[in-house]
């Protein structure tokens, strides 16, 4: 007989109470869907761990990699970036691997490089992933907020960056800031955050 460990059970219940956020999001999915053809895909914190709870493919013939269910690397992704730059610094701290992975060559591994971009994604509201977690993909994520005005997942676009440039990336941003904005509305933000 095969049990779950503690970390492995907390996880599991955890991202199954995320299910219901992931329904909520679908309305802010959907929109998304109507401005871009590419993938679409919302994570959640579960504890100190980022998760894909939806994902929405996009209409090109090609499909992204990701999978709902699967954990991000919170230092190269978009949606990880934002996280960190909008939780409070002591949880960010402690959801930050000590050691940063290279995952390419884009990919920071810098601790104070990596924190120096917090103030400009807080400011902008959204985080760009430049080819930092996978060779030749873009992403562009904004933060979803909760109930208490805290941050609790993101929204992001991901596509090949030969199709999504820098300067299309910056062009979507608004329009995924304002999906964002639209769950953390539906999951019951303030609204000076939705």
């Amino acid at each position: 007989m095969y049990r779950l460990g503690a970390r492995a059970y907390a996880l599991a219940t955890a991202t199954l109470s995320h299910i219901e956020l992931a329904r909520e999001a679908q309305i802010g999915l959907d929109w998304l869907q109507t401005v871009t053809p590419e993938a679409i895909h919302f994570a959640a914190l579960v504890g100190d761990t980022v998760v894909y709870v939806a994902k929405t493919e996009g209409t090109r013939p090609y499909r992204m990699a990701s999978a709902v269910g699967s954990q991000l690397p919170v230092h190269s992704t978009a949606i990880g970036k934002v996280l960190l730059a909008f939780l409070p610094p002591e949880r960010a701290d402690r959801i930050l691997p000590d050691v940063l992975v290279r995952f390419t060559d884009a990919t920071i591994t810098d601790v104070s490089e990596l924190k120096s971009q917090f103030p400009e994604i807080r400011a902008k509201g959204y985080a760009i992933d430049d080819e930092e977690n996978e060779e030749n993909i873009r992403c562009i994520g904004a933060p979803v907020f909760g109930p208490a005005n805290e941050v609790v997942g993101g929204v992001s676009v991901s596509a090949p960056s030969f199709i999504l440039s820098r300067s299309e990336a910056q062009a979507l941003a608004p329009s995924v800031v304002a999906a964002a904005e639209k769950i953390s509305k539906a999951i019951g933000a303030p609204l000076s955050n939705a």
